[in-house]
């Protein structure tokens, strides 16, 4: 059986095509993983400037970022991510809490974004974070990140957005954080439903294969019994022959060579 032409054959087809399989369902997982995130970011970006001009309001009404609490933890459950609120001074104005320790039913784990009470791990944290997050204080740009939360301690997808006031002088910054896992959590039932996929693929390619294989290798064992009976004397003996390809010629010829000894020996 080691050198059984069908076993080389249908190893070395199997071979290509499980490769080709697995690079098209890494790329397909790759391509969605890269859309959900995008998708994420752009709603992100869209509840944010809302919630961004909701927050300019409060600030024309009352002139300061103070008193913004039960806006920040409405937006919290309505935009399902973390928010952190800062002034000009790039200091921390509010931040949302997650009291039933989920920001909504349908997103996130639990724990996420959960309030912390040591004022110095904030603190900590947003010395972190205002290095990345200058250009939205500096001329009003969105900053896009993904980065592992010192706060949360969880790898985050970011959206930073200026408030803007009416005479157009920034305010503030919104900081939004929407946790990776949700979307790896979503993904992850889209990638059993990929590789199940691709385990039929690959049971259906063997079949495919095996039956390809077989058609070629049946013939030859039959011309090869042919052969070795004629070489036993037995000239009378023919190859059936099925196809008009290079088997089926080589058939034709092993059965003109019969035919040939035949009469030669008669």
């Amino acid at each position: 059986m080691k050198n059984s032409l069908q076993l080389k054959l249908l190893f070395s087809f199997m071979l290509v095509v499980t490769v080709l399989v697995v690079g098209v369902l890494l790329s397909i997982t790759a391509l969605l993983k890269e859309h959900s995130i995008n998708a994420e970011n752009q709603d992100l970006l869209a509840k944010g400037r809302i919630l961004s001009s909701a927050i300019q309001k409060n600030y024309e009404t009352k002139g300061n970022l103070n008193e913004i609490d039960a806006l920040v933890q409405n937006a919290n459950h309505y935009i399902g991510a973390c928010v952190w609120v800062l002034d000009s001074e790039r200091n921390l104005a509010a931040i949302s809490q997650t009291r039933d320790h989920k920001i909504s039913r349908d997103h996130h784990d639990n724990g996420v974004c959960n309030y912390r009470t040591d004022a110095a791990m904030r603190q900590a944290a947003l010395r972190n974070i205002l290095p990345d997050i200058e250009p939205v204080f500096k001329n009003g740009t969105v900053v896009n990140n993904t980065f592992t939360h010192p706060y949360y301690g969880e790898k985050m997808l970011s959206v930073a957005l200026p408030i803007t006031a009416e005479d157009g002088k920034i305010r503030g910054a919104l900081l939004l954080y929407s946790p990776i896992a949700n979307i790896d959590s979503f993904l992850q039932k889209i990638y059993y439903f990929i590789g199940a996929v691709g385990l039929i693929a690959l049971s259906l390619a063997f079949f495919a294969v095996n039956y390809l294989t077989n058609s070629i290798v049946k013939p030859l064992k039959e011309m090869q019994e042919s052969a070795d009976a004629i070489a036993k004397g037995k000239y009378n003996t023919s190859v059936k022959i099925k196809t008009t390809d290079e088997v089926g010629r080589l058939g034709a010829s092993i059965n003109l060579l019969a035919a040939d000894l035949s009469a030669y020996i008669a």
